[in-house]
This record gives structure tokens, sequence and C-alpha cells, in this order.
């Protein structure tokens, strides 16, 4: 209830000055409102601080309840009186030029934004070129849609044709459902 939440902020309140919030992104309102207290003291202090990371691009947890409209409330609440700063992070020390040539077509892209989830969503899409700090570092990037019929084989075909399995890689393959991952990883 209500008492245990006081005692538990009280207890880490009284321990913790500096809150790091990594993966921003994935949080939900409701871990939000069980930490705001304690972060709004933190940053009332001389001494204290709150820094928060995510990438509003990599919200993968919508379905257990990650809001990237979050990072607006932290513009609300800790930007009012300039004590917020942000920081942007457009150069890549992760990934190769090749990907990063892809998220910029299709994240920079405010108007396919626009028309897959509206005016809303693209009015508060914050975006920048995003650029490799290891310009010779060799990747691909490729995004496919695959008719349902065959979809198996044109995967294996494109693994194979990259070299999966043969070569040291490393190698992503997005899909919409934990049953596709099964039926994909038992190929």
């Amino acid at each position: 209830g209500r008492m245990g939440r006081e005692v538990v902020g009280f207890r880490l309140d009284a321990r913790y000055d500096h809150w790091l919030l990594d993966e921003f992104q994935d949080t939900s309102p409701g871990e939000w409102t069980g930490l705001v207290s304690l972060l709004d003291e933190a940053a009332a202090r001389d001494d204290g601080s709150v820094f928060v990371v995510g990438d509003r691009k990599q919200a993968i947890y919508g379905w257990r309840g990650g809001d990237v409209r979050l990072f607006d409330e932290v513009g609300r609440r800790f930007g009012g009186d300039g004590q917020l700063e942000v920081r942007t992070m457009p150069r890549s020390w992760r990934s190769c030029p090749a990907v990063l040539e892809l998220v910029n077509r299709v994240c920079g892209n405010r108007e396919m934004i626009r028309g897959l989830f509206g005016d809303g969503l693209a009015g508060r899409w914050p975006w920048e070129e995003h650029s490799s700090a290891r310009p010779g570092l060799t990747g691909e990037a490729r995004v496919e849609v695959v008719p349902k019929g065959g979809k198996e084989d044109r995967l294996v075909g494109l693994l194979e044709q990259l070299g999966i399995g043969q070569r040291e890689l490393t190698c992503g393959v997005l899909v919409r459902t934990n049953k596709q991952v099964r039926e994909l990883a038992a190929l």
C-alpha cells in the first residue's frame, strides 16, 4: 500500500543522490510513477543528479507497458528552469555505415512516419542524421518484405548468401511474434 511505498521511498531517498536511468524508452508509466518522487528529490538537491539515457527508435517493449512519451514527461518535469540538458548521440561507435544509412532512410523519413503513424507521432518525432564513428566497418542492412508462401526459403537463401554458418558473423532477423521466432529457429 501507500505506507509501504513511502517507507521504500524514504530508505532509497536516504541513500541515493544520483540516479541513472538507462534504456529509458522501455520505461512504463507504473515504473515512472514509482521513481518520480525520488528523482524530483535528487534533481532538487545541489549535490544530486538525474541522468536519463534512451533512444525512442529502440522502443520495443510497448507490449509490456514501455512508453516513449515519458521522454516528453522528463522534459516537462525537469526542463522548465534550465536544469535539463539534452544531448544527442548521432555518431555511433556500434553500427557500420550501411546500418546507419538504412536507419536514416527509414527513421528520418517524416512523411513515411506520418503516413504510418499519423500527425501526432510525426510531430513529436525528434530526428537527426546518424553517422558511424567507424567508417571502415563493413556490414549490410536490408529490409525485405516476403510474401507468406516461401518466406522460410527466402530467409535461408539470404543467410546462406551472407555466409552465416561459414564465416564469423552476427546477424539479426526481426519478426513480429514469438511463434515466428520458434518457427525460424527450427530451420
